[in-house]
């Protein structure tokens, strides 16, 4: 089975794990200068709803369930294992199409578009949390980074 995953302040964090088990509908895992970096479940039937966003490109990637991307009016299904690029300034949305699993996903938007913190449990209500990074996933991976460094 292959990880996705990547290295955000010393934290190493598989996506799809973090997007299959996240419940809010939109939770930002990482905002900095250039990046964010979200995991989104949307229950039966719901979707994110219809955007655009100007200056920021945006990337889907579909860990569990299945669904249709609307893309400026063309619809095309998505489901586990799927990635998806929106260029900035494309009219887009992303609709859960079953009945009975979330579709679970994570987006990378550059440049960000929300702040580190920012959690919508539900669709159009947002909160800020203090923001938290998940524990490594590997214990000891900073220590074993040094280590490295050290002996060469």
């Amino acid at each position: 089975m292959q990880t996705v995953a990547i290295v955000l302040r010393e934290y190493l964090i598989d996506l799809r794990r973090e997007a299959r088990k996240n419940t809010d509908f939109h939770r930002v895992l990482y905002s900095g200068k250039h990046i964010q970096l979200s995991v989104i479940s949307l229950k039966p039937g719901e979707e994110i709803g219809e955007e655009t966003h100007d200056r920021t490109d945006q990337y889907f990637r579909f860990e569990a369930g299945e669904g249709t991307i609307v893309i400026e009016g063309a619809e095309e299904r998505v489901g586990e294992g799927v990635g998806v690029i929106i260029p900035a300034g494309i009219r887009h949305n992303v609709i859960n199409t079953s009945k009975r699993a979330h579709l679970k996903l994570y987006t990378i938007l550059s440049p960000p578009a929300r702040h580190n913190g920012i959690v919508r449990h539900i669709k159009n209500r947002y909160t800020t949390e203090k923001h938290r990074f998940p524990e490594p996933l590997m214990k000891g991976i900073r220590k074993a980074h040094l280590s490295s460094q050290q002996k060469t």
